[in-house]
């Protein structure tokens, strides 16, 4: 029977060729619109990271430091903690900081002294210019040009940080003048959105300095920092479960997490997107039944005198309609397939073949439904007005 089909297909190519482009065009169409909606999900979702402050897209932790306990382990603690969240292109930043006051030596008694605040933050020289270099050692900092300024100090001079008591006071060295390369990188988590505030950060490399400032409240933060691409490797709903699901609070950080409410707002967004890309490719695929039906309909009634010629030789119905249909199939099958192929070229969603499958189902029926007349009507109307000569099914003897 294959061969049979086959022979019937290869008899006429050129309405073959039609079939098998007409099917390749649709299924490349209907499997690309899922690729296409997840390609426009990942684009919208990336583009709204970059324009989101940086405020409202981290999930932040802080606390305050107990009496005694060493923030260099609370930092690690609460940054392992946070990095179970497992969300790929993030990272993580902790600090710890405190408030007081800033001076130097050579200013009279009677002048105020600056409130300020000691930030130990990691990877910090990463995100600051520095005229001379970023403090390595204990005893090292580097300050903001706005505070050099006010205090009258220069790299390689020495201020003066003290939390409440002037008496207690860490004696720290300049060892370079910063300026902040973009306040509203998203490494800052939003945490520092006035710009007085920032311009009185004494930014130091060890954290024994808290100590030595007599600071009693220092204060421990963590930030999860997205990247800008992240939504290009976890969806929205996955960042959502994971955030659900991590383990957090064991350090018993106070967590904020707005990064979840807006992955929220992007999953609805996407979902929305996904809803309205069904309905499209719902309608293409009607209209792809209808149009196919309408190309087989018309073969149908030029292969008339074929079937006509099988009744005539007594086939019996199951092989007649697997003949007529069967032209169709192959060709379908062979256009379904190339069409995908083409699509995935682009890139690869489950939901493809799906949609693939539903246009492949509904052409073949549609086929059937296209040869029911000829397969109900007698020979006599098979073969009326038969044209003279005809390519049509060719059965051995």
């Amino acid at each position: 029977m294959i061969r049979y089909i086959l022979r019937a297909t290869a008899s006429r190519k050129a309405e073959a060729l039609v079939v098998a482009t007409l099917a390749a065009l649709l299924a490349a169409v209907v499997a690309a619109a899922p690729w296409y909606a997840a390609d426009r999900g990942v684009q919208a979702a990336t583009a709204g990271l970059r324009q989101t402050a940086a405020g409202k897209a981290v999930v932040s932790g802080e606390r305050i430091l107990a009496a005694g306990e060493k923030p260099d382990t609370a930092r690690r603690d609460a940054e392992r903690e946070l990095a179970a969240v497992n969300l790929p292109r993030s990272r993580i930043v902790s600090a710890v900081q405190a408030d007081g006051q800033s001076t130097t030596e050579s200013r009279p008694a009677g002048v105020a002294r600056l409130n300020s605040q000691l930030v130990a933050r990691s990877d910090v020289c990463a995100e600051v210019a520095v005229r001379g270099r970023c403090p390595q050692t204990s005893g090292e900092a580097m300050i903001p040009a706005e505070l050099a300024a006010e205090l009258s100090v220069d790299v390689g001079g020495t201020i003066l940080f003290s939390e409440s008591n002037p008496n207690r006071a860490a004696r720290l060295t300049v060892t370079g003048i910063y300026r902040i390369l973009d306040p509203q990188a998203r490494y800052w988590a939003g945490r520092f959105p006035d710009r007085a505030r920032r311009e009185r950060l004494i930014l130091v490399a060890q954290t024994d300095l808290f100590e030595a400032a007599g600071a009693r409240t220092p204060q421990l933060v963590v930030d999860l920092v997205p990247g800008d691409d992240m939504f290009a490797h976890v969806t929205p709903a996955e960042a959502i479960e994971r955030l659900d699901s991590a383990p957090l609070a064991l350090s018993k950080l106070e967590y904020t997490t707005p990064l979840r409410d807006f992955a929220v707002t992007l999953r609805d967004r996407q979902d929305a997107l996904w809803q309205g890309m069904l309905v499209v490719a719902g309608e293409i695929v009607i209209f792809s039944w209808l149009v196919l039906f309408l190309v087989l309909r018309q073969m149908s009634w030029q292969h008339r005198t074929d079937l006509g010629t099988l009744k005539l030789r007594g086939i019996g119905s199951w092989r007649t309609i697997s003949l007529t249909v069967g032209r169709h199939f192959s060709g379908l099958a062979a256009g379904a397939v190339a069409g995908t192929l083409a699509a995935w070229a682009f890139g690869f969603e489950p939901m493809s073949l799906v949609l693939v499958a539903t246009v492949f189902a509904g052409s073949c029926l549609a086929g059937l439904i296209a040869e029911r007349w000829s397969l109900r009507a007698d020979v006599l109307h098979l073969l009326r007005s038969v044209p003279r000569g005809h390519g049509g099914i060719v059965l051995s003897g």
